[in-house]
C-alpha cells in the first residue's frame, strides 16, 4: 500500500461485485468444532454478500482544513453516495500513533487521535450502514519498541529490521511482546465496540528472503525448539513461518473474543510469467503461510489479497502485467483460498515506479476481478476529496449494475 494519487477511484467496485460468496467449508474435527462453538457465543457482524470496500489512511487528510467531525461527514457522504459498504480505516500508524483515544501502555496519540477521528467516523458511518474495519499493520509499533528494545525484530547484523515505509517490526520470539500486542487489540476493540472487525495487514517476518528475525529472543526460542539447527537455515525458515501463523491465530482469537470479524490483508506474490507463487514458496521467503493460516481453526473471515498489476509491471517489466491480469490472478487466488475464507481483491490507484495507472486502468482491473468471480473488492485509497475529480466520473460505467 502506497501513497495515493491526486485522484480517488472508488465506485468501480460497486457493480463489479455481484457474485455470491463461496460458502465456508463444513466444520470438522475437534479443533474446528471448539472454534465454531466459541464463535457461536457471539453475534458476529454480518459480512455483506457483496463487499464494496475502500481504504482510508488519515495521514493523507492533513492540510484539508477540516476537523475530525467535518472530515468524517465528508468522507462518509462520499462513500454512501458511491455505494461503499465497508471502510478499512488505518487506526494506528506504527510510527506516529493512534487516530483514536487510548491510554494503553506504549501507545502514542497523534493529532487525529486527539480529535478522536475513529469515533467520529464510526458515528457518521453507522446510520449509513457502512461497516468500519480497524486496519492495523500487524505486529509493528514504534512506541512498544522504544520502551522495550529487546522486542525489536533484527537483521543478522543486529540492526532493527526496517523497510522503506514500513517501520518498527516486532520480534515474534518474545512472549512479552505477544502478550502486549494482544492487549493492544483488546484495548482498541473495547474502546470502540462499534467496529465491525480488525484487519491485520501485511503480516510478514520480512518482505523476502532471510533478512529477519535474528533477535536474541527469537534466536533463543528457535535453538530451544531445534537444538543444533542453524539460524538462517531451512528449519529456521519453517519455524519462523509457524511462529507467524501461531501469532495470527492468537490475534484472531482475541478479536473474536470481542465478537468482531477477522480480516487479513496480504500480498499474493506474482512470478515473472504472471502466475501467483505457491503458498509454500511465499511462506519460506516471507514467513506468511497461506495454507497454515487458512487451515487453522482460527482462520480469518476475510482474506484480502493484494493483486496490484502495476506493482509487478514495475518489478518485472513483463507484458503480461496489465489491468486484465487482475482477472487471471483473481482466479488463481480463489483456487489458493479454496473457500476457506471470503476472498477480497485489493487494487490500488497508486503508481509503482514509472508505472502510473490511469482511471481507465483501475476500472479495467476491477471489472476483471469481478468477472473472474470476486464478490469483494477493496480500493486504496480514499483521500482526495476535490470536486474536480468526483468519484462518480470514474466509476459511472459500473454503478448501475452494482446496486
Amino acid at each position: 500500500m502506497r501513497a495515493p494519487l491526486t485522484v480517488t477511484l472508488l465506485t468501480a467496485l460497486l457493480a463489479a461485485c455481484s457474485q455470491t460468496p463461496t460458502p465456508a467449508p463444513d466444520v470438522t474435527g475437534s479443533a474446528e468444532g471448539l472454534a465454531a462453538q466459541a464463535r457461536s457465543t457471539c453475534r458476529l457482524p454480518a459480512i455483506p454478500s457483496v463487499i464494496r470496500a475502500v481504504r482510508f489512511d488519515p495521514s493523507y487528510a492533513y492540510g484539508l482544513g477540516l476537523d475530525a467531525t467535518q472530515l468524517s461527514a465528508q468522507l462518509v457522504d462520499a462513500w454512501a453516495r458511491e455505494g461503499v459498504n465497508t471502510a478499512y480505516v488505518l487506526v494506528y500508524n506504527p510510527t506516529y500513533g493512534a487516530r483514536y483515544r487510548t491510554t494503553y501502555a506504549n501507545n502514542v496519540v497523534e493529532s487525529w487521535g486527539q480529535q478522536d477521528l475513529l469515533g467520529a467516523l464510526l458515528t457518521a458511518a453507522a446510520p449509513r450502514g457502512i461497516q468500519v474495519i480497524a486496519w492495523v499493520y500487524d505486529f509493528r509499533h514504534a512506541g512498544a519498541l522504544a520502551a522495550n528494545p529487546d522486542w525489536t525484530s533484527r537483521r543478522a547484523d543486529g540492526q532493527g529490521y526496517e523497510e522503506s515505509f514500513d517501520r518498527a517490526f516486532m520480534t515474534l520470539g518474545s512472549s512479552a511482546a505477544e502478550t502486549w500486542y494482544q492487549g493492544f487489540l483488546k484495548d482498541l476493540l473495547t474502546r470502540y465496540p462499534a467496529l465491525s472487525g480488525v484487519d491485520l495487514a501485511e503480516p510478514v517476518v520480512n518482505w523476502w528472503g532471510a533478512q529477519a528475525d535474528y533477535s536474541a529472543a527469537s534466536t533463543a526460542a528457535f535453538q530451544k525448539a531445534y537444538p543444533g539447527q542453524t539460524v538462517g537455515g531451512d528449519t529456521w525458515r519453517t519455524w519462523r513461518a509457524a511462529q507467524l501463523s501461531a501469532h495470527l491465530a492468537r490475534s484472531a482469537r482475541t478479536v473474536r473474543s470481542l465478537c468482531k470479524r477477522v480480516h487479513v490483508t496480504t500480498t499474493l506474490t506474482a512470478a515473472p510469467d504472471g502466475t501467483l507463487m505457491p503458498p509454500a514458496t511465499v511462506a519460506r521467503e516471507t514467513g506468511f503461510d497461506l495454507n497454515a493460516v487458512l487451515g487453522s481453526a482460527d482462520r480469518p473471515d476475510v482474506l484480502n489479497a493484494e493483486l496490484i498489476w502495476q506493482q509487478w509491471k514495475a518489478q518485472y517489466g513483463a507484458a503480461v502485467f496489465t489491468p486484465d491480469w487482475t482477472g487471471a490472478a483473481t482466479r488463481q487466488a480463489l483456487a489458493q483460498v479454496a473457500g476457506r475464507a471470503r476472498l477480497a481483491v485489493h487494487v490500488e490507484t497508486t503508481p509503482f515506479g514509472a508505472v502510473v495507472p490511469s482511471d481507465a486502468d483501475t476500472q479495467a482491473a476491477l471489472r476483471a476481478a469481478s468477472a473472474a468471480g470476486a464478490s469483494a473488492l477493496d480500493v486504496y485509497d480514499s483521500t482526495v476529496l476535490d470536486s474536480s475529480s468526483p468519484w462518480a466520473s470514474v466509476y459511472a460505467p459500473l454503478t448501475a449494475q452494482a446496486r
